[in-house]
């Protein structure tokens, strides 16, 4: 529900306070870390002191039926605003022409992104629907979470796992 300059910022702004840094977005051809070198695609050369390697992600649906046609991917700030604009649009459709019926939120996968997804639209839904949709029964609105796994945040500690199952009961 936030604005995307709320939580997302320019990568190339780390510079401005940090000279001695540069950002380097390309896919990695090749590392060569006696001479600390690293190759890109495109035959581009790039020597480093220190080097971070931020690999990116993509989504794995783990065979969950459904889940590859009609869910949205989070992983980009690209992805955040569509899952937004279309929690929104469909919001508006409920508001209108939907109230005879429960609507259903479901969140597919229970890592870190899963629970911290699944947690702001139960936050949104108990805490700024009341203001923002006073129309809407807020007891129709459900979130799901589908974690296939026997607990949430499987590689956390397990204190940290019941905590986050416990805070999302709650919700």
């Amino acid at each position: 529900s936030l604005n995307p300059g709320d939580i997302t910022w320019f990568l190339r702004a780390i510079r401005a306070k940090q000279r001695n840094v540069r950002f380097v977005k390309g896919i990695v051809t090749s590392i060569d870390h006696d001479s600390r070198t690293l190759s890109l695609h495109g035959d581009v050369s790039v020597t480093y002191d220190h080097l971070i390697l931020a690999n990116g992600v993509t989504t794995n649906y783990f065979g969950t039926p459904g889940a590859e046609e009609h869910a949205l991917p989070l992983y980009k700030r690209s992805d955040a605003l569509k899952v937004r604009d279309r929690l929104f649009a469909n919001l508006e459709e409920f508001a209108i022409n939907g109230q005879d019926a429960d609507l259903r939120i479901v969140v597919v996968g229970g890592g870190a992104t899963g629970v911290e997804t699944a947690g702001a639209f139960a936050e949104f839904r108990n805490h700024d629907m009341p203001t923002t949709y006073p129309e809407l029964d807020r007891a129709r609105i459900h979130v799901t979470l589908l974690e296939m796994a026997p607990h949430v945040l499987g590689p956390f500690d397990e204190k940290l796992r019941d905590y986050a199952r416990r805070s999302l009961e709650k919700r």
